[in-house]
């Protein structure tokens, strides 16, 4: 058996559960490999799971032992009490509706949308008008969260009616105290199968703005493209006018 994640034996513990929970990853981890690591992490949304599934490829013993059938002190009993821990610890997504779930949808939508720097929605949109845009008929809405509470939220939608109705469109809000724990990837990733499920063909970003760099790179990471540039189509309140972007990837 070739030992694909034998670097990760040689981790220290806290530093293993920081790479599952998306945090900085150790210097001498190549980045062919940190980018598997991260997609694991983030994509399956069971952190538990990928731990379990990165010990077994370690080849020493087998997944799921309890701690006390590994030897005290060594790294996977160490592991099998993080297992233990983090047993109920998941990301879930899930749909959401507007009785449910407006207060926690809001107290994520209110900051991105005060900000002003990535939706073209008012910055003083009050939380009804906000709540009534999200929730809108023609939105699917979904919530990523884990036990404790909702750290993300996006909405699924064709992007046009009648000959542009095989084409989706998702918006994507993650929470800022969930930033960089792989959240908007999660959503990226369960958006497209649920869009292929439903039987779209394509998914389409028709306003991506060109200073949100972090968005571009992780839609680029799932092989959407920038098809189409809109010059000084938003007016960003630090930058001033700035370009946006018409992203666009196939679902067949």
């Amino acid at each position: 058996m070739q030992y694909m994640n034998a670097p990760i034996a040689r981790l220290k513990v806290h530093r293993l559960v920081r790479i599952i929970l998306g945090h900085r990853l150790p210097k001498h981890i190549s980045k062919r490999h940190a980018e598997s690591l991260r997609e694991r992490a983030e994509c399956l949304g069971n952190f538990t799971d990928y731990v379990r599934h990165t010990r077994s490829l370690t080849n020493v013993g087998t997944c799921g032992k309890l701690p006390t059938q590994s030897p005290q002190g060594s790294f996977f009993y160490q592991i099998d009490v993080i297992l233990v821990a983090l047993r109920k610890w998941r990301m879930q997504i899930r749909p959401a509706s507007l009785s449910a779930d407006a207060d926690p949808v809001w107290a994520i939508l209110e900051p991105t949308i005060r900000a002003g720097q990535t939706y073209t929605l008012p910055n003083d949109m009050p939380r009804k008008g906000a709540l009534d845009y999200w929730f809108a008929p023609q939105h699917e809405v979904f919530v990523a969260q884990d036990t404790a509470k909702i750290l993300g939220t996006y909405f699924l939608q064709p992007n046009q009616q009648g000959g542009g109705s095989h084409v989706a469109n998702c918006g994507y809000i993650t929470a800022p105290w969930a930033s960089g724990r792989g959240v908007a990837r999660a959503m990226c990733a369960d958006s497209l199968d649920r869009a292929r499920h439903r039987g779209f063909r394509a998914m389409q970003f028709n306003f991506v703005v060109s200073t949100n760099t972090r968005a571009i790179a992780l839609w680029q990471s799932f092989g959407f493209e920038i098809v189409g540039r809109l010059p000084a189509a938003f007016q960003h309140p630090a930058e001033g006018l700035v370009d946006a972007f018409v992203m666009y990837r196939s679902l067949l």
